[in-house]
């Protein structure tokens, strides 16, 4: 009720028409009005409140005879409404509508995300992580400990490092 007589009286000191009350003249030398092509007069912005009104005391007097006075029937509302009610206990169908064009597409995206991440990018890493996995297997064999081994690898590394390079100056390899 506070609300409702706060802007009851706002309403009337500012004024109904943009021309009218002092906020309008207060902030008339810092804000530039701009080039209306047509400003309705008066009687239509009195007219118009006056419509919404009378359309809001229509509602509170059938509410209230409605549900103060006798209680109705819900059933009986119901079969007299016929569609508008359906219409209106669905809410225009606009969950639905939103559910179809936006909720199912991003539900589709979203399994096509989570496809590509467990079998693309998991994948790679899984195999990876498996191949790296083999080799350190494989490279395990190789790592004995004896450093004699260690050094006829480096030995035989060596030697085929001058028979590919040795092969290449003479043009036998990679010309």
């Amino acid at each position: 009720m506070a609300l409702a007589v706060g802007s009851a009286v706002l309403g009337v000191a500012i004024g109904y028409a943009p021309e009218q009350g002092f906020i309008h003249q207060f902030l008339n030398p810092v804000v530039e009005a701009g080039v209306v092509e047509h400003v309705p007069e008066l009687a239509t912005i009195i007219a118009l409140a006056l419509v919404s009104v009378v359309a809001g005391a229509i509602g509170i007097a059938v509410g209230f005879s409605m549900y103060v006075r006798h209680r109705p029937d819900p059933a009986a509302l119901t079969r007299a409404a016929g569609p508008i009610y359906r219409i209106l206990v669905n809410k225009y169908y606009i969950d639905e509508l939103y559910d179809h064009r936006f909720v199912e597409g991003a539900r589709a995206i979203a399994g096509a995300s989570w496809a590509f991440d467990i079998h693309i990018i998991d994948g790679l890493a899984n195999r990876l992580g498996w191949a790296l996995a083999m080799g350190g297997q494989g490279l395990r064999r190789v790592q004995t400990g004896i450093v004699g081994n260690y050094a006829l690898t480096i030995v035989a590394g060596l030697l085929l490092v001058l028979v590919v390079y040795g092969g290449y100056a003479a043009g036998i390899v990679g010309r």
